[in-house]
Formats: C-alpha cells, structure tokens, sequence
C-alpha cells in the first residue's frame, strides 16, 4: 500500500463505492474520504498511508487489512454488509485521479503565471492619485 501514499483523489465512482478528496489528520496522516450508496451509515475514511482502510461510521470504527487479490467488505454497525471493494478495483482509479490532479495543478500554477506577469507588466491599469 506504500505507493498509494502519493495519490490524492476526486470524486469517483466504482460500482457502490464513491472516493472523495483527501484530507489530512492532525498528526499528518492523508485520509480519503468514502460515501457508499445506500448505506446507513455512509461516510466512512481510508487512511491511505497505511495497509489499514479505516472505516468510520459516526463514533464507530473498524480496521481493515487490504491484501492484493482480496476483496474488503463494507459493513455497518450492525455488522450487515453493505458495500465492496479491492485493490485492483481501486488502484487504477487511484492512478487516473493521481494524473488529473496533476494536470489541474499544472494548470492552476500557468494561469496564475499569466496573471502575474500581466500584472507586473504597463499593460495592467495604473490609478492616478
């Protein structure tokens, strides 16, 4: 699970498993946030700096070690499954987002270049004072 650790995430999803954007814990740990349809419990997180999905239902959590080849299941709080998902279900999804944040980024970091350097040009307005 080590190179998951450099993936971030948009919202996709794969068959009832929805990934959201990451966000971070206190002590640093990279979370991605998951919904699962027509659960009762739907939120749930994946620490993906770990072996370990940690699902959270409410003040619930359970552990849950991913293996390659494995399929995880999703439960509630009654212990009724309610969702699943493996490795090779999620790693090519993982990749994709990966790329697309990239890309955005790239993006993001090109406009603000332009807008920088138009700003600092004689183009951009002068008030007279």
């Amino acid at each position: 699970m080590k190179e998951t650790e450099k993936y971030i995430s948009y919202q996709v999803m794969t068959n009832n498993l929805i990934l959201t954007k990451p966000y971070y814990d206190i002590k640093g740990n990279k979370w991605i946030e998951l919904r699962i349809k027509n659960l009762l419990y739907p939120y749930a997180s994946i620490n993906i700096n770990s072996k370990y999905f940690k699902l959270q239902y409410n003040k619930d959590y359970c552990f849950i070690t991913i293996f390659k080849n494995q399929n995880f299941y999703i439960k509630n709080k009654d212990g009724k499954i309610e969702g699943e998902a493996n490795w090779e279900k999620l790693h090519p999804f993982l990749l994709e987002m990966n790329k697309q944040v990239l890309i955005k980024k790239a993006e993001q970091k090109q406009i603000y270049q332009e807008n920088l350097k138009y700003f600092n040009s004689n183009k951009f307005p002068k008030k007279d004072y």
